[in-house]
C-alpha cells in the first residue's frame, strides 16, 4: 500500500465523516448498520488508519516456519496487534508461555504468523481468517493441539476466531495466550479519544466493528478443551487501566475456569511497554515492581 496515499485519504475523509456521524445516530440501529456496511469502500482509509495501521507498513504476509512437518501433532499461530506486521508479531510474542508451560517457539513446531488483512466489517474479517486457518489445520492429519498467541488487537481477533473454530474441531485441544489485550474495542477508544467521541464511534462504527472479548470469553468458557493464559501489564500506555482484559478476573475471579491462568505485572512506566517484545519486557527488572497476580490473588515474591 502507498503509505502517503492512505494518509492523505484519511485526512480528507475524517472531518466530513465525523461531522456526519451525529446525524447517523438519529437513524434506527439497523439502518445505521446498513449505511455503514454500504459505505465500507468509502470508509476504507478510515478503517485502515484507525483500526489496522499495521497494514500501512507493508503487504499482508503469512510467515511460515517448519510447515513442511506434516506429521506434527501441534501447530502454532501468532496474531499481530493493530499496528504490527506479521514479522513484528513474531518478535513481540516469541517465547511467551501457554498454560501448559509450553512456550511459543517457531523452531520446535509448525508455525504461522498471521498478518492483518482488510475486510469491510468484523464478521467478514473473522470469516476470512477462519477459512485460512482451517486450510492450515487440514494440512496436519495428526494434529492434536492448536497453540494460538495474540498480541493486543491480535488477541481480540484470536478470541473471536476461537468462538468459530472450537465447535468445528471438538477433537482438538486449544491453548491460547492473550498478550496485553483489552476487554472491548470501544473501551480502548474511550481511553484514546475521550468518552464522548468513543460513544459516538461505538453507536456507529461499533455496529460493524466490536471486538468484545468479554462477551466471546463467556461463550468460550463452556469448552473444556480450551485453556487460556492472559498476560497483562500496567501502566499500559495504549490501553490505560480500565480496558485491561484481566479486569473481570479481578472483579469476579471465580467466574472463570480454573484452568485459565493470568499474570499481571506492574511497571514504573518510563517508556512504551505495550508492544515491547515479551522476552525483553520480562527482563526489565529495572522498571518492574514486585507485584504479580495469578488467579485473582496478588502475590509478592
Amino acid at each position: 500500500m502507498n503509505y502517503w496515499l492512505w494518509k492523505i485519504a484519511y485526512y480528507v475523509l475524517i472531518i466530513p465523516v465525523f461531522i456526519t456521524l451525529p446525524l447517523l445516530t438519529l437513524l434506527p440501529e439497523s439502518s445505521r448498520k446498513d449505511v455503514l456496511t454500504a459505505s465500507a469502500p468509502i470508509l476504507k482509509p478510515l478503517t485502515i488508519n484507525m483500526l489496522f495501521p499495521g497494514l500501512l507498513k507493508g503487504p499482508s504476509v503469512f510467515i511460515e516456519s517448519n510447515v513442511d512437518k506434516k506429521d506434527s501433532d501441534r501447530l502454532l499461530l501468532f496474531f499481530a496487534g493493530n499496528n504490527n506486521t506479521s514479522a513484528e508479531a513474531l518478535t513481540i510474542l516469541q517465547h511467551i508461555p501457554f498454560s501448559d508451560q509450553t512456550v511459543a517457539d517457531t523452531t520446535v513446531m509448525p508455525s504461522v504468523s498471521i498478518p492483518l488483512i482488510y475486510q469491510p466489517n468484523q464478521v467478514r474479517y473473522i470469516e476470512a481468517l477462519r477459512l485460512k486457518i482451517e486450510s492450515y489445520i487440514q494440512e496436519y492429519p495428526n494434529l492434536k493441539t492448536l497453540y494460538i498467541a495474540g498480541h493486543s488487537l491480535g488477541a481480540a481477533i484470536s478470541i473471536q476466531i476461537l468462538v468459530e473454530l472450537i465447535p468445528r474441531y471438538p477433537h482438538l485441544e486449544f491453548l491460547f495466550t492473550a498478550d496485553r489485550s483489552f476487554q472491548r474495542l470501544w473501551d480502548v477508544a474511550e481511553f484514546r479519544y475521550g468518552k464522548t467521541l468513543a460513544q459516538l464511534m461505538k453507536k456507529t462504527f461499533g455496529l460493524i466493528w466490536e471486538f468484545d472479548s468479554i462477551k466471546a470469553l463467556e461463550i468460550l468458557k463452556q469448552y473444556p478443551q480450551l485453556t487460556c493464559f492472559f498476560y497483562q501489564v500496567s501502566y499500559d500506555e495504549v490501553l490505560g487501566d480500565d480496558a485491561l482484559l484481566i479486569n473481570p478476573f479481578l472483579e469476579q475471579p471465580s467466574s472463570f475456569p480454573k484452568t485459565w491462568k493470568l499474570e499481571y505485572t506492574i511497571y514504573d512506566n518510563d517508556g512504551p511497554i505495550h508492544a515491547l517484545a515479551y522476552q525483553d519486557l520480562i527482563k526489565r527488572t529495572d522498571i518492574k515492581k514486585s507485584v504479580t497476580l495469578v488467579q485473582g490473588v496478588i502475590k509478592k515474591p
